[in-house]
């Protein structure tokens, strides 16, 4: 389909395109050309092939592309939702993105995509791009609190737009004048260009919506989304408004009352006769105070509500319908329904006669206090023994979490199962939760399920199948650390697994092995994809891959260690190095079609077919075996293998009952033969123990290389300064209607801010502002951020830091802290003194010696609480001063490797580390920043245009009743040897 209007072409991009396209990415620095590696035609004819596309439009004036936009089923190895489609590659010349041209693409769009049936068009967004944000606004992409920064720093948008116009013609069916949805489309679309730093959605009787208007003609209807649902909760038009909703919101327990609340006006110049039905989950809702039925005159509104009470669990929706004459529309609002108490426990595995000590976490959801008993039993297979404390009953506050301890003993080997029931003061059962714990031998396996995946585990390894989308988990037991990722294979043109979000397939999975796990895929087109999964060895996962296709086979296994260096075996020696983000092995999510970036693609060029990955406490190989066509490295993948096209014969069982069907399927999960086999070897002895079990595997004798292990690196003695002649001094202020502190050791002079995050705004070295950022009324416009642009602040997190996504780049909720003077007096006679800044529930001291450049923060939590409290922070220094003269800064870190540098270049990279580093700031300046503890971890993001942000980051763990304190240390100095000396302070 063309559009000729105004000089420029709107159609289908076509193979020939494939030239011109990737010269107009390279031209306006697109994709993978500014990192040195331009697109080729051959990429473009790849992407063409290997993508699921929906649609891939180009504009053109004058014979010469000027823009494209292409929506396919994968983007940034993130799969789609059911019903929507990623939008991507959306570029538009300089010089004509600000006429029609993006509106004239979503309008195109959005009429093939409604056509298609898709409801909801994605896209990933540079949050820090204001320009493009703006720009998605405009054309009705939002962002709420379903959108999430992922570990590549960019953002999910949504646009409803498909789904509302759908919506608003299958309602009004033959009402509305014919013509009138024709070319209806983003210009008909009435929204704000601005974007808050928030949210786009609003939250109204606990719910949160999105609006849209749009104006249909001389007709302007206006639909609100609900986020919970993805659909129309409320609706405004000429013709009538209508709004429900339950009154105490979205969230509600077992034995509620509840109260829903319904509104509808009549604004049509007649009577009309209106019908409601309204269903909560699967149960009709009856009206008791209204009626199904009413006949409303001219501008007549009538209110009411219902009160129901919840008699069991729920994972669903509202849904009420509208009915009057020919016009009928429903209207959804999630649900859940929960337990009055929740009852969960850590997950647990045991050694055959093996006994600890665990806890069963109790959570009160009720609005008032609770008094309740708990019962455990065992199986009765008599694996596990299982004893709670002796006590009769437990009250339980509203909201309140509390932990109470059980003991364990695994008494046989295998799954034990144990029942737990909760039973309130009138000996009611009120919640029951199982728990299966599984109980080894010293190299045993076992089977079980959890939670939607299957297992299997020994006392080293787990590989855990999602029986839903297929996805392969890896799981190193000691350490407690997931290793690998795989997303179900691809068989064949196109590649739509995505490793970072997967989808839902129809999956039979066998259930009669207690040792290996097959689960199969049968396509519509006959094509049978069967994969075998088993334990060989104490630290070896097997996979093998069969089919009775003859196209090609795709595997995704992904590396989940982020502090990483890559070994990769080619015919010219080992190559050993970090593993930095988006730098090396280069690759960017969304061009992994493009070849031989960095990395060759022809196995020929690698002398044996294994690679690791090696962290500080695990390394996590990979073996394959098999005809290779492609390895395709880059990013963590480890790499990612197409296996070559087969020559078997395909069989398919098209006229079969069921019965046979089934019978011939189960019989086919053993005659296949491996297309593809590959292991992930987890060892403790590091990469030689991945070559050594290659060689076992795969290669069994026929090579031999000289192998060298890295040299290691001496931590620097301790600095010795003294420090008894000197004095510290803390002077309070006041600066732009803020209270600040001033912390001077006549070497370094410290600017603190406790009301806005408890922030380090100011460092001076000998008189030199090294970090500086103004506040409050001083910042252009007044206003403040609750991310400084510079600094050094604390970052708390309610729950496990999961750097797959970019949590760390997340704007934090704003804390204000209040601050005091303080003075700490070590054993051995040390005192330091400074400032703390004080929360409801945690602290954190900014403390300082006489005469020494040094920084001590520490990060005091207290649990007050009957539960063990397990969250994480992160001390975040960003070292770019307001208005300084940028200029390239150089960062030491520490890995498996030894000592490491990595100097700004303006791209977006990561790298991960020993949670200790040294920043070059300039003029023979630089800063060391480390943490004692061997549990931290050190996380350097490039973001570009503003440089490094460095995090140290910790876990936090508290038990009931107790206190701790975690320290992290920054050092100034003139040279890298000076400021590592301090690196033993703390330890």
């Amino acid at each position: 389909m063309d559009q000729d209007q105004g000089w420029v072409k709107i159609r289908d991009c076509k193979r020939e395109d494939a030239e011109q396209i990737a010269s107009f990415y390279n031209r306006f620095g697109y994709g993978t050309g500014p990192s040195g590696y331009p697109l080729k035609t051959d990429d473009i004819l790849r992407l063409m092939d290997e993508r699921e596309i929906v649609s891939y439009l180009l504009a053109e004036y004058e014979g010469s592309i000027i823009g494209t936009m292409l929506f396919s089923t994968l983007s940034g190895q993130k799969m789609p939702d059911s019903r929507a489609v990623w939008s991507g590659y959306f570029i538009i010349h300089p010089e004509f993105r600000n006429g029609g041209i993006p509106g004239r693409f979503f309008s195109e769009s959005i009429s093939r995509l409604t056509e298609k049936g898709y409801w909801y068009i994605d896209t990933e967004v540079d949050p820090t791009n204001r320009l493009a944000m703006a720009l998605y606004k405009r054309v009705g992409m939002y962002k709420t609190s379903r959108s999430r920064l992922d570990y590549d720093g960019y953002i999910d948008l949504r646009c409803y737009l498909p789904y509302i116009l759908q919506y608003v013609l299958n309602g009004y069916q033959s009402m509305l004048p014919e013509g009138m949805m024709e070319n209806v489309g983003w210009k008909n679309l009435i929204t704000s260009a601005t974007r808050s730093s928030e949210t786009d959605s609003v939250v109204e009787h606990g719910v949160e919506m999105v609006p849209y208007t749009i104006q249909y003609g001389e007709m302007g209807v206006t639909c609100w989304i609900d986020i919970r649902s993805q659909k129309v909760t409320r609706m405004e038009s000429p013709q009538f408004r209508f709004n429900s909703y339950i009154v105490e919101g979205q969230t509600l327990t077992i034995g509620q009352s509840i109260r829903i609340r319904f509104e509808f006006e009549n604004r049509q110049d007649s009577n009309i006769l209106v019908q409601f039905q309204t269903h909560l989950g699967n149960q009709e809702v009856e009206y008791q105070n209204g009626q199904k039925i009413q006949l409303l005159g001219a501008g007549e509104s009538i209110e009411w509500e219902e009160t129901i009470t919840l008699l069991g669990p729920l994972q669903g929706e509202l849904k009420t319908s509208v009915r009057f004459g020919e016009v009928q529309f429903e209207f959804h609002s999630g649900v859940e329904v929960r337990s009055r108490v929740e009852l969960s426990m850590p997950e647990q595995s045991l050694l055959l006669g093996e006994s600890t000590t665990t806890y069963l976490r109790l959570q009160n959801f009720v609005p008032e206090p609770i008094r309740v008993q708990i019962q455990v039993k065992s199986s009765d297979d008599k694996r596990l023994q299982a004893i709670l404390p002796e006590k009769d009953t437990w009250l339980i506050e509203s909201e309140e979490i509390v932990d109470i301890p059980l003991w364990l003993q695994g008494a046989r080997t295998g799954v034990g199962e144990l029942v737990c029931e909760v039973t309130s003061e009138q000996n009611k059962c009120i919640h029951t939760s199982h728990f299966q714990i599984p109980v080894h031998s010293k190299d045993g396996v076992v089977r079980y399920r959890r939670n939607g995946r299957i297992i299997l585990e020994n006392p080293h390894i787990s590989v855990q199948i999602d029986s839903d989308t297929g996805g392969v988990y890896v799981y190193d037991q000691v350490s407690r650390k997931q290793v690998v990722q795989e997303a179900w294979p691809d068989l064949g043109f196109p590649y739509t697994s995505g490793v970072k979000r997967m989808a839902s397939r129809s999956l039979l999975c066998n259930d009669d092995s207690e040792s290996t796990i097959v689960v199969k895929e049968i396509r519509d087109n006959g094509a049978i994809l069967t994969r075998k999964i088993s334990i060989c060895s104490v630290r070896i996962v097997k996979i093998e891959d069969s089919t009775n296709s003859t196209e090609s086979l795709k595997i995704h296994p992904w590396c989940m260690l982020q502090d990483a260096v890559i070994h990769i075996p080619f015919k010219e020696g080992i190559r050993k190095d970090t593993v930095i983000y988006e730098e090396f092995p280069f690759l960017i999510h969304d061009f992994e079609y493009a070849r031989d970036l960095q990395l060759p693609s022809d196995p020929q060029a690698y002398s044996m077919s294994w690679s690791a990955f090696e962290d500080r406490e695990v390394t996590v190989g990979m073996v394959w075996k098999g005809q290779v066509e492609s390895l395709l490295y880059g990013l963590r993948w480890m790499p990612a293998i197409v296996f070559a096209s087969g020559a078997g014969e395909k069989k398919s069982f098209p006229f079969m009952s069921k019965r046979k069907k089934l019978r011939n399927i189960r019989e086919s999960y053993k005659a296949s033969e491996s297309r593809a086999i590959h292991y992930y070897v987890v060892a403790r002895s590091g990469v030689e123990d991945i070559k050594q079990h290659w060689q076992r595997l795969v290669d069994r004798g026929n090579f031999s290389d000289f192998f060298t292990q890295p040299a290691a690196i001496n931590l620097p003695s301790r600095h010795t300064s003294s420090a008894e002649n000197g004095k510290v001094s803390v002077e309070e202020r006041s600066e732009a209607s803020k209270s600040l502190y001033l912390i001077n050791n006549q070497t370094i002079q410290l600017k603190l801010v406790p009301e806005h995050q408890g922030a380090m705004t100011s460092v001076k070295f000998q008189g030199k502002e090294l970090l500086f950022q103004l506040q409050g009324s001083e910042r252009r416009g007044g206003r403040d951020s609750s991310s400084p642009r510079s600094g050094i602040l604390l970052k708390p997190f309610k729950q496990p830091i999961d750097l797959e996504n970019s949590v760390l780049l997340d704007d934090p909720p704003f804390l204000s802290f209040q601050g005091q003077p303080i003075s700490v007096t070590e054993k051995g006679g040390m005192t330091w003194e400074g400032v703390r800044c004080s929360t409801e529930h945690f602290s954190l001291d900014y403390l300082l010696v006489p005469d020494v450049p040094l920084i001590r923060l520490d990060f005091h939590v207290a649990n007050r609480s009957r539960a063990l409290q397990e969250s994480y922070f992160a001390i975040q220094s960003l070292w770019n001063g307001f208005q300084e003269k940028r200029r390239a800064k150089t960062i030491h870190y520490w890995n498996a490797l030894g000592h490491q540098v990595l100097t700004e270049n303006g791209i977006r990279r990561k790298v991960y580390g020993e949670p200790r580093m040294v920043l070059e700031l300039g003029s023979d300046l630089f800063v060391a920043c480390w943490m004692p503890s061997y549990q931290g971890q050190l996380a350097v993001y490039e973001i570009p245009k503003k440089g490094f942000q460095v995090s140290l980051i910790h876990p936090v763990k508290v038990g009931s009743g107790e206190k701790k304190r975690y320290s992290t240390y920054f050092a100034i100095g003139h040279s890298v040897e000076e400021v590592c000396n301090y690196f033993r302070m703390g330890g």
